[in-house]
């Protein structure tokens, strides 16, 4: 499995493709272990060799957070969010959208033969329509988008799934 995956975005949802990989962290098991989506297990993540501690436990998923970025003490990751700029490629117009939308997800008391996990998105995806009622061909090479003071639109972020929340990280670059 590839270790950093990415799932695809059509514009309205987003699918899991095969050799997409999701960071674990199971209570009561050392260390972050890597699961991979396989399509022919009809959409489950699998990781090969991993006997759970006991028949219900806490289970913790990450996409798009390396291992190293996640704190196994308190279950949280560190991840950038968003980003200061972003090229839309006119070939492929949402691929540009899934590499930075970080999923997490956690699952109580979660049933170690058929774990199941709600992901939740970080980020939200904004589409533009634009119309002119120019008669040149007017060609767009960029849009600002712009928020109010003390609005965050990307940069590094705490995301803890035991609340939650997502706060800016204390050593946060910010754009």
């Amino acid at each position: 499995y590839q270790s950093s995956s990415r799932v695809s975005f059509d514009g309205v949802k987003s699918s899991w493709e095969d050799g997409d990989c999701l960071n674990v962290i199971v209570d009561g098991l050392e260390g972050v272990h890597l699961f991979g989506y396989d399509a022919a297990t009809e959409s489950k993540f699998v990781c090969d060799n991993l006997v759970m501690p006991a028949e219900q436990c806490d289970v913790y998923a990450y996409y798009g957070v390396e291992a190293a970025d996640i704190n196994l003490a308190d279950k949280t990751a560190v991840a950038t969010l968003g980003a200061a700029e972003q090229t839309q490629d006119i070939q492929t117009p949402m691929a540009h959208i899934a590499e930075y939308d970080v999923l997490y997800g956690k699952a109580e008391s979660a049933d170690s033969r058929n774990i199941q996990i709600a992901m939740n998105h970080t980020i939200a995806a904004v589409k533009i329509n634009l119309d002119s009622s120019l008669q040149d061909v007017v060609t767009i090479k960029s849009i600002t988008v712009t928020a109010p003071e003390g609005v965050v639109l990307a940069g590094n972020y705490v995301i803890n799934p035991s609340t939650d929340e997502i706060t800016l990280a204390d050593n946060a670059e910010v754009a």
